[in-house]
C-alpha cells in the first residue's frame, strides 16, 4: 500500500472523536501530538487485525501515520503468521469472505487459535458493509459472533479482543439499517464491559462533530468515501487516527 499525506485538521477532528481531551495541531504531514503519542504506545504492543477491503483502507491510513511519525511507531506488516507476531508489529491480513459474515468470525477464530493468540496483546477483526443487508439474519450472525468471541476470551485471557461496529455506506442506502442493528447489539452487549471501537460512529461523524444520518439511521459521510462504501484518503485518515488513539488507551 502507498502512504498518503495526512491532513492535520482532519486528524485533529478524528482524535477528538476517538478520545477525550484537547488535540494539538501540527505542520502539514505530521500527526497531531495525541496520535504521535498513541503510535509510541503501540510500538510496544503486538497487534493483529483481520479484515477485507475497508480494513485495507484503514491500514493504508495507519501506514500514512507511521510514515509521517518522527518518533517511535509500530511496523505495519501484512501477515497472519504467528512467527511474525512480536512487540512493535501491527499485523493485518485478509479474513473470511465478503458477503458471508459467519466466515469472517470463523476465520478470525481459526487464526487466533492457530498460534496468533499466543503472541499478540490486542486482536480484532471487522465485518464489511457488504456483509449485511435486508435479508441478513442479524440476530443469528450476532449469536454466532458472541459465542465464538466468548470462546476466544476464555482460551486467551491475556489478549485484549476489540469489538467493532459495522462500516456504513453513504446516503439513504437501506442496508445501513441492518448494519446499525448489528452495531447496536455490539454497543449494548459489550459497551462499558469490553473494548468497543465504534467504527460506524466514526464514519458517520463529520469533521465539525455533527452526525450524518438519513431517516434517523447513521450513514457514511460522503466526503470520507471514494465510491459510497470504501474510504478515500480523508476517510482513512479520520478512521486510522481514531483507531490508533483508541488502541493506545487499552
Amino acid at each position: 500500500m502507498s502512504t498518503r499525506k495526512v491532513i492535520p485538521a482532519v486528524l485533529c477532528a478524528a482524535v477528538a472523536l476517538g478520545c477525550s481531551g484537547s488535540t494539538t495541531s501540527a505542520p502539514t504531514g505530521t500527526p497531531p501530538a495525541d496520535v504521535a503519542t498513541a503510535l509510541q504506545t503501540l510500538s510496544t504492543k503486538a497487534i493483529y487485525f483481520g479484515h477485507q477491503s475497508v480494513g485495507g483502507n484503514i491500514m493504508g491510513g495507519v501506514e500514512a501515520l507511521v510514515a509521517a511519525a518522527s518518533g517511535a511507531a509500530p511496523q505495519v506488516v501484512d501477515t497472519s503468521s504467528p512467527a511474525d507476531m512480536k512487540k512493535g508489529v501491527f499485523a493485518h491480513s485478509g479474513n473470511g469472505s465478503n458477503g458471508d459474515p459467519e466466515s469472517k468470525t470463523a476465520a478470525f477464530q481459526a487464526t487466533i487459535q492457530g498460534g496468533v493468540g499466543d503472541k499478540v496483546d490486542i486482536a480484532f477483526f471487522k465485518f464489511c458493509f457488504v456483509d449485511f443487508g435486508g435479508s441478513t439474519d442479524v440476530a443469528a450472525v450476532f449469536a454466532d459472533y458472541q459465542a465464538k468471541m466468548a470462546a476466544l476470551r476464555s482460551a486467551f485471557p491475556n489478549v485484549r479482543f476489540v469489538h467493532f461496529t459495522v462500516p456504513l455506506e453513504t446516503g439513504s442506502n437501506s442496508d445501513n439499517a441492518a448494519r446499525e442493528q448489528f452495531s447496536e447489539l455490539v454497543r449494548q452487549t459489550y459497551g462499558g464491559k469490553e473494548p468497543v471501537f465504534d467504527l460506524a460512529k466514526v464514519e458517520a461523524t463529520r469533521p465539525d462533530g455533527s452526525a450524518e444520518t438519513v431517516n434517523g439511521v447513521r450513514a457514511l459521510v460522503a466526503d470520507y468515501s471514494s465510491d459510497g462504501g470504501h474510504l478515500n484518503d480523508t476517510g482513512a485518515a479520520v478512521v486510522s487516527a481514531a483507531l490508533v488513539v483508541y488502541l493506545a488507551s487499552l
